[in-house]
This record gives structure tokens, C-alpha cells and sequence, in this order.
């Protein structure tokens, strides 16, 4: 894909990033200064953080055998990042500090990777509009959080995306499936065949996955549970839905004004191997869904804050099919944003779940 160069966020004025810069900053010490106590996931975190992890990393490392590959699978599985950072944070703040320390790293590294975007406004308001955003990851399930915004911070500070997700997944054992979906695409820089390799080994993948979860995911195997969420049709449907604008995008005539530089062709595909991941995981393996579920739309917010949309709709007589699939997209979103507002998910942020 020919793409042009990333300089000033063109597209995105400069008093609209201020105000949502302003704006994200107020929300976010809001949230930082609401009380805890009653969020799902606070005593677990506590729990984090009052615990020594020392001895279990020093262990960890200490029963890897280089001649056997699989024994490297526990620095991932126990998110050793994730363990090391406990320990350093927890070096010089109490617990409750941690968490909250934790919270504004988050916000920190997702406001700097989003300002590098084409639309540094409209990727704010995705974080914090869709309902696996800043409510959900960036606010209780921290680990996932956490990994996500180390890995916007790679992808636009240094366009090291695949780095960033390794660099994730030792905060978050998910993030070691988009990581994976990267490599593949760099096998082909075409994109039908690129694609139909995504395609073949996501067909696959779900089965050997199924398999292998008992055996690699560590001291919460038995804890995982199937979301709800994720075993609906509906769910399905939307992994389609948001692929189309960028399907369309990356099978259609090059055109550089229509997406930044941030994301590339390897993006997409990598996000398309994610998704279609989750669809056969679908009907095979649940939880595997599941577990990267918040994928769908976290994974989607650089690429639609990458899009030229004023060049697009102003051209929609040529980019007619694009213009309904990214309508459609936002059409599901709306749904999502809407159906989590009746279910009180935002709420959480205020005063606890």
C-alpha cells in the first residue's frame, strides 16, 4: 500500500485534539479519584500487589530448559511482565496506589499513541465510548489494558507493532494471538495471498488451540469462563462488519489519502486473522472467543482513527462500498455503545460494580 507520511495528524485539527486531550485528562483523574472498593476486579489486584512474586519468577526461569522449547511457554503463560511490574511498582507504593498507578499508565501511554493518530479526537472517543474501551480494559481488567496501551505506544512511536504485542503478551497472554496473526503476514506482502493464508491458518488454529489451552495457560486454567457475549450470533456478525471497510481497503485500488501510515497492509491482515479467529473459535472453541473478545473493537480503533473519512465521503461516488461499510460499522457500534448504556456498564466508573 502506498502510504503517506505520518507527520501532523493530518485531518484532525489542532484545537480538536487539545479540547479531547483536556477533555480525556478531567475524565480520567475523575475516574482515578472514584472509589474502588466495589469494582469486580479491585480485590484481585490488591491481592496482586500484596503478594511476593520473587521467588515464583527466580523459579520460572530457573526450570526452563533451552533444549526444550516448550518450557519457555511459562513466560508467557504467567505473564512474567505483567509479575515483574508488580514488584517494581510495589518497591515504592502501597497497594491501593499500585492499582491506581496502574490505571494512569494506562490512560498515559493510550493518550500519547492516540495524538500520533490521523484522528487523535475520534481514537479518544472510541476509547472511551466503546464498551470494552476505558471502561472495561482501561479501567478494572487492567492486565489487558495495560498490554494494549504498550502496544498502541509501540505501533505509533516507533512503528514496532509486532514488538509491541510481544512486549504485550508478557502482560497478557492474548496478545500473543495478534502477535502471532503479525508474523504470518510478513510471510506475503500480497494481500490475497496474505489473506488466504490468515484464512487457512485461522481455520486451523482454533482446534490446535483447544488442545493446548490445558497445558499452556497456566494457574488460571481453571478459572476462565465463557463470556456470554461472545457466544452470540450478534457477536459474529460484528467481527464481520467491522473486516468490511478494511477489506475493501486493502483488496481495492491503492489510493494513499484514504488511511495514514500508522497502519499498514500487515495491519490489516493481522487484524483479519484475529477476527477470523474469533469466528471459527466461534464453533469450536468458546472461550477462545472469549478470551480475546475485547479484540474486536480495541484492535479496530487505529484503523478507523487512520482513515481519511472527509476525503473518503467527499469522494463517495468512487468509494461508494467503502462509505457503506464503514457507515454499517458504525452503525454496529452505535448498537454496542447503546445496549452497554441500558446495561449500566458505564456506570462502573463512577460508583462500582
Amino acid at each position: 500500500m502506498n502510504r503517506i507520511p505520518h507527520t501532523t495528524a493530518p485531518g484532525s485539527l489542532p484545537v480538536g485534539r487539545i479540547l479531547a486531550t483536556l477533555v480525556y485528562i478531567v475524565v480520567t483523574f475523575i475516574s482515578l479519584s472514584a472509589d474502588r472498593r466495589f469494582i469486580i476486579d479491585n480485590d484481585n489486584y490488591l491481592q496482586y500487589f500484596q503478594s511476593d512474586w520473587i521467588d515464583y519468577i527466580a523459579d520460572i526461569f530457573n526450570n526452563i530448559d533451552h533444549d526444550n522449547l516448550i518450557t519457555l511457554s511459562p513466560i508467557i503463560s504467567e505473564e512474567i511482565g505483567w509479575l515483574s511490574i508488580i514488584e517494581i511498582l510495589k518497591s515504592f507504593l502501597e497497594p491501593d496506589y499500585a492499582v491506581v498507578s496502574i490505571i494512569f499508565f494506562i490512560s498515559l501511554f493510550i493518550l500519547i499513541s492516540s495524538l500520533r493518530f490521523r484522528n487523535s479526537a475520534w481514537a479518544l472517543f472510541l476509547w472511551f465510548a466503546l464498551p470494552v474501551g476505558f471502561s472495561v480494559v482501561g479501567y478494572f481488567q487492567l492486565r489487558q489494558g495495560l498490554g494494549l496501551s504498550i502496544f498502541y505506544l509501540f505501533l505509533t512511536l516507533g512503528s514496532m507493532g509486532l514488538l509491541g504485542l510481544i512486549v504485550a503478551s508478557l502482560v497478557h497472554t492474548t496478545f500473543i494471538i495478534p502477535a502471532f496473526f503479525w508474523t504470518l503476514a510478513l510471510v506475503s506482502s500480497r494481500p490475497v495471498l496474505g489473506l488466504c493464508l490468515q484464512t487457512a491458518v485461522a481455520a486451523v488454529a482454533p482446534v490446535a488451540a483447544a488442545g493446548l489451552f490445558a497445558d499452556v495457560a497456566g494457574r488460571r486454567a481453571d478459572t476462565y469462563q465463557v463470556d456470554d457475549g461472545a457466544t452470540s450470533p450478534l457477536f459474529v456478525a460484528g467481527a464481520i462488519i467491522l473486516l468490511l471497510p478494511f477489506l475493501a481497503i486493502i483488496l481495492g485500488k491503492r489510493d494513499r489519502h484514504i488511511i495514514d501510515d500508522v497502519v499498514s497492509n500487515r495491519y490489516i491482515m493481522m487484524y483479519y486473522g484475529v477476527s477470523a479467529f474469533q469466528i471459527v473459535s466461534f464453533f469450536v472453541f468458546p472461550l477462545g472467543t472469549s478470551r480475546i473478545g475485547y479484540f474486536q473493537f480495541l484492535l479496530a480503533i487505529p484503523l478507523f482513527a487512520s482513515l481519511n473519512h472527509y476525503y473518503i465521503f467527499r469522494n463517495s461516488g468512487k468509494y461508494w462500498f467503502l462509505v457503506a461499510t464503514i457507515v454499517l460499522a458504525y452503525s454496529y457500534a452505535v448498537y454496542q455503545i447503546g445496549k452497554s448504556v441500558y446495561d449500566g456498564r458505564y456506570y462502573c466508573i463512577t460508583v462500582g460494580c
